[in-house]
């Protein structure tokens, strides 16, 4: 999990920005952040529309279910971990959706490249799942499977990809193409800024991982926008952070400190 804090200038205003780049699938260290940062703010807008509102996320479900099912075992994320929207819900946050409909932004050539690209994906998975067997999640900093990735990456560096990883690169870009994330990085940036601007104080940005760095691009180049803090999380391990950042521990009320 991402979570990003920034000072906005808007006018002669100062306003709080948050931004928390989910995995779709929570971890109880992401649940714990998410309980912890949303509480601060008085607006959270989710990516996506709500659920029922159109066939588009009922098929977004059915297509990426068996991927997740495998997920979820070799991670130990679990589907009844809360996840930010439930927070803010039963918190009684205002709660914003980006996506008036997401069908608007992904058409049919797209939903078909969907399809495709889980159908790739999972005898990826599956083999994933093999190897989390004996080397463990790795997403985990402390398990065997990360060290094996990073000492991977690094040995690669200037070397031909195998076809194993050529294969992945070719699904992560269908994947890309298939939910157009940079046609949605700007919709969402475009709607934060909007939000900003108008009687919100402050503001909270739910969305996937991949869409942060999009998001916050679009901002940086048409807000004056200034970094507060921001700190990347890896089960529960900070492995990436710009000033103090700290996990919540169960039962802690306190995430971070200067």
């Amino acid at each position: 999990m991402y979570y990003g804090e920034y000072k906005v200038k808007i006018g002669d205003l100062e306003k709080k920005l948050g931004i928390l780049g989910e995995t779709h699938l929570y971890s109880d260290a992401d649940t714990r952040i998410a309980k912890q940062k949303i509480p601060e703010y008085g607006t959270v807008a989710i990516e996506g529309e709500e659920v029922g509102k159109s066939s588009h996320l009922k098929y977004v479900a059915l297509a990426v279910l068996p991927a997740y099912l495998l997920y979820s075992a070799i991670t130990k994320r679990s589907f009844n971990n809360e996840n930010a929207l439930s927070i803010a819900q039963r918190l009684g946050k205002d709660v914003v959706r980006f996506e008036d409909s997401t069908s608007e932004h992904i058409g049919l050539g797209r939903k078909i490249a969907f399809v495709a690209v889980n159908l790739l994906e999972l005898p990826l998975a599956l083999i994933d799942y093999v190897r989390s067997r004996k080397d463990g999640d790795p997403e985990n900093p402390e398990s065997d499977a990360y060290q094996k990735r990073v000492s991977k990456q690094w040995e690669k560096l200037g070397s031909r990809p195998s076809l194993l990883d050529r294969i992945r690169g070719y699904v992560a870009k269908v994947h890309d193409y298939s939910l157009n994330m940079t046609g949605r990085d700007q919709v969402m940036g475009e709607k934060t800024k909007e939000l900003l601007e108008t009687e919100r104080d402050n503001l909270l940005v739910v969305c996937g991982r991949d869409h942060v760095d999009g998001i916050e691009r679009y901002l940086t180049k048409n807000m004056q926008l200034q970094v507060v803090r921001v700190a990347e999380v890896m089960e529960g391990k900070v492995v990436m952070s710009r000033f103090t950042f700290k996990v919540p521990k169960r039962d802690s009320s306190s995430v971070d400190q200067e």
